[in-house]
């Protein structure tokens, strides 16, 4: 119950601070939450991502409340928490069934090592990560921590006005 309390808590102060980001620009994102369509060219490219720097492509309000909460679900499975100047905006496409996705995803990682790791060696081993998800047409967010020693890969579902829709499972 303790992480339920926690999270709601994060909820309610990201929400408030949500409703003021309109009112809060910086670089490319100019009040947006997230840039859809950045104007710069990414600092690193693989096969189906393009990668920017969080700062000014993801809204910092927006992006303390994504901290928070992934430190939470870190704690909540005892694993590292994520280091919070180690953050890459990353515009991805997934391929399912024959149709193209858009995945727009803020990462977060534990160490260098492992950020090199991921965006240089395409391995991920112990990830803390989430990704904007539409849910019956409304915008969530969809956390990801993973951890390959463990065996683990945890999902955690949250509306944008941050109410837990499922804290085990994707959006």
């Amino acid at each position: 119950m303790d992480i339920i309390r926690s999270m709601r808590r994060l909820f309610l102060t990201g929400f408030f601070i949500l409703l003021l980001a309109p009112f809060v620009s910086a670089s490319e994102v100019d009040g947006k939450m997230f840039v859809v369509d950045p104007v710069a060219a990414p600092t690193t490219t693989t096969k189906t991502s393009r990668i920017w720097p969080c700062a000014g492509f993801v809204n910092s309000q927006l992006l303390g409340i994504i901290y928070d909460e992934l430190k939470v679900l870190a704690d909540s499975e005892k694993l590292v928490q994520p280091d919070p100047t180690l953050c890459d905006y990353k515009i991805g496409t997934l391929v399912l069934f024959g149709k193209t996705m858009t995945l727009y995803t803020v990462e977060y990682y534990v160490s260098p090592q492992h950020r090199r790791s991921c965006l240089f060696n395409n391995y991920c081993d112990d990830t803390r990560s989430m990704t904007f998800k539409v849910k019956n047409g409304v915008l969530h967010r969809q956390y990801m921590l993973t951890n390959v020693a463990r065996k683990l890969t945890r999902f955690a579902c949250i509306s944008m006005k941050g109410a837990v829709v499922d804290m085990n499972g994707g959006c």
